[in-house]
C-alpha cells in the first residue's frame, strides 16, 4: 500500500542503467510501463480520468491565458456567465477525451496532427465561429445542424452575447453526450490496451 493505493509489488520494470540511456521511452515516449505497474494499474477507470484531467487543465490554462491577453485588448461582457462556465468545462471536457483517442492511433507527431487540421478546423469554420447559420440557405443550416461544433460554439454564444442559433438546452445535451460517449471510448481502449501496448 502507498498512501492507501495498492502498488503493483514496488515492481521495477527496467534496469536503472536502462533508465539512464532513455531506452525505456521507446517509439516517441508511447511506452505506458510505469502507467501500467502504477497506482492504479488494475482500474482502469481513474487512469482514464487522469488522463481527461490533464487534458483539461492544459486547456482551460491555455484558455485562461488567452483570454487574460485578449483582455489587454478588448472588453470582455458575459451575459451568463454560468452558461460560459459549463460550456468551457464540457468543451474542454470533450476536446480532451477526443485528443486522447487521437492520441492513441497516432503512430508518429506527424499523425496527431492529422484530426486538427484535416477535421476540426473545417468543422470548426464551418460551425457558425464567423457567422450566424441564419444567414446560410436552408439546405446549409440542415448541413451545418449535423456539426457537432455548431453546439458548442452557440453554447458560449449564448452565455456572451446572450443568443443562439440553436436551443442551448439542445448545446448542453450534445455536449454530455459526447463526453459520455468519448469517456466510455477512452475507457474501453485503455483497457483493450490499444496504442499502449506494443
Amino acid at each position: 500500500m502507498l498512501g492507501g493505493a495498492r502498488r503493483g509489488g514496488f515492481r521495477v520494470s527496467r534496469p536503472a542503467a536502462d533508465r539512464i540511456t532513455g531506452k525505456s521511452l521507446r517509439a516517441y515516449f508511447r511506452c505506458d510501463e510505469e502507467t501500467f505497474n502504477g497506482i492504479v494499474n488494475d482500474r482502469t477507470f481513474p487512469r482514464g480520468i487522469g488522463y481527461v484531467t490533464g487534458g483539461v487543465v492544459r486547456g482551460l490554462l491555455v484558455g485562461l491565458v488567452v483570454t487574460i491577453i485578449a483582455l489587454c485588448f478588448t472588453h470582455l461582457h458575459v451575459e451568463h456567465l454560468g452558461t460560459v462556465l459549463s460550456a468551457v468545462l464540457l468543451s474542454s471536457i470533450v476536446f480532451a477525451l477526443a485528443g486522447f483517442i487521437n492520441a492513441v492511433f497516432a503512430k508518429n507527431f506527424d499523425q496527431i496532427t492529422f484530426v486538427p487540421t484535416f477535421i476540426l478546423t473545417p468543422l470548426t469554420y464551418l460551425g457558425g465561429v464567423f457567422y450566424s447559420i441564419a444567414m446560410l440557405p436552408d439546405w446549409a443550416q440542415a448541413v451545418s445542424r449535423a456539426n457537432p461544433i455548431l453546439y458548442m460554439v452557440n453554447a458560449f454564444r449564448f452565455g456572451f452575447l446572450g443568443h443562439s442559433d440553436v436551443d442551448v438546452g439542445i448545446s448542453f445535451t450534445i455536449m454530455v453526450l459526447a463526453t459520455v460517449a468519448l469517456f466510455g471510448s477512452c475507457v474501453w481502449l485503455l483497457e483493450r490496451g490499444t496504442g499502449t501496448r506494443e
